[in-house]
């Protein structure tokens, strides 16, 4: 009977698939053949990934040897952003070193000393000798502002808001302070660093309010000119029966021509005057000419005396009445 039952579970066993298992059962198995899978895997991959990592690091040696640093570091921070390894971090701060940024040079070669990393014990003292040479560039700088919250930048780099419990870490040599807040006019300064530290104070300015643009005003509107319209004046005839009667006052006389005239007057009494003028002197004159003729006759004695007052008389050279010239030599002769 006990044979029998053994056999008889035996076999239905062996008839029973795989499907109607125990669930731990088949996990187990399924658990035991990726471990056997990955163990397969694992090794050719890790063991590749390890070799690209170490033909970068050479790589970037090269590159940094031969100064060119800004190839190498691109190297070493996409190896550092892979692995987050303190070798890629002490890398890094060696190459940032050799291109003068200090600030970055000094907070990843103190990164890097931080981790235990065998790589790191190996390179330590170099490490080290680096981060002495970059501190000695590097200077601490505190900034205070009277307005909490302000944003502060030193050359163009935001480091957090106002006030800091730490002083910012910056490069020897000039650096540019920028201080902005909302609703307070910006702040900028260049401070000179040197070896020991600096503060900074900082007073920002309330931004003034905007001016209200007093609005436009409108211009009165323009009269258009009255037309000149004849007024009609009506009349009412007296008997009531009589139709009304219009008359439109005559036009306004024109202007006389008063000034024209005294014009006028005033040129023909000028011309008369000028005609009685001429007149005058050439009666004058005729009277002059007939005294001068008329004269006596002069003696041999006289001579000269007459021939020197016809000399400076104006009319010692005229016409006589009687038609002929008369010269003022034939004058003189009696």
């Amino acid at each position: 009977m006990g044979r029998r039952s053994w056999a008889r579970r035996a076999c239905t066993r062996a008839e029973t698939p795989a499907l109607f298992y125990p669930v731990g059962a088949r996990a187990r198995f399924s658990v035991q053949g990726i471990a056997v899978m990955v163990s397969l895997t694992a090794g050719p991959v890790w063991a590749q990934t390890h070799e690209s990592v170490d033909e970068d690091y050479s790589r970037a040696s090269r590159l940094r040897r031969d100064h060119r640093p800004e190839e190498a570091l691109v190297i070493y921070q996409r190896l550092y952003d892979l692995t987050r390894a303190s070798r890629a971090q002490g890398q890094l701060g060696i190459t940032e070193a050799q291109m003068g940024r200090w600030v970055r040079a000094e907070e990843h070669l103190v990164g890097s000393l931080a981790e235990p990393d065998h790589w790191v014990g190996q390179h330590r003292r170099d490490l080290e000798s680096a981060l002495e040479s970059v501190r000695a560039n590097v200077t601490d700088l505190v900034v205070a502002c009277n307005v909490a919250g302000a944003t502060l930048r030193i050359d163009g780099t935001a480091l957090g808001t106002l006030p800091r419990t730490t002083p910012v870490r910056v490069p020897l040599g000039p650096v540019v302070i920028d201080v902005v807040a909302d609703h307070y006019e910006p702040h900028r300064r260049t401070v000179q660093m040197t070896a020991r530290p600096s503060r900074v104070e900082v007073t920002l300015v309330a931004e003034l309010p905007a001016a209200a643009t007093p609005p436009a005003r409108e211009a009165p509107p323009v009269a258009a000119p009255t037309p000149l319209v004849a007024r009609a004046i009506t009349i009412n005839a007296a008997a009531p029966e009589g139709p009304a009667v219009s008359v439109v006052p005559p036009p306004p006389p024109a202007p006389t021509g008063g000034l024209v005239r005294t014009l006028a007057w005033a040129g023909l009494t000028s011309g008369a005057a000028l005609v009685i003028a001429g007149a005058v002197a050439h009666a004058y004159r005729e009277s002059q000419v007939n005294g001068v003729y008329n004269a006596e006759p002069c003696s041999p004695t006289d001579t000269q005396t007459r021939s020197l007052a016809l000399s400076r008389h104006p009319l010692r050279a005229e016409h006589r009445s009687d038609g002929e010239h008369l010269s003022g030599t034939a004058l003189v002769a009696c």
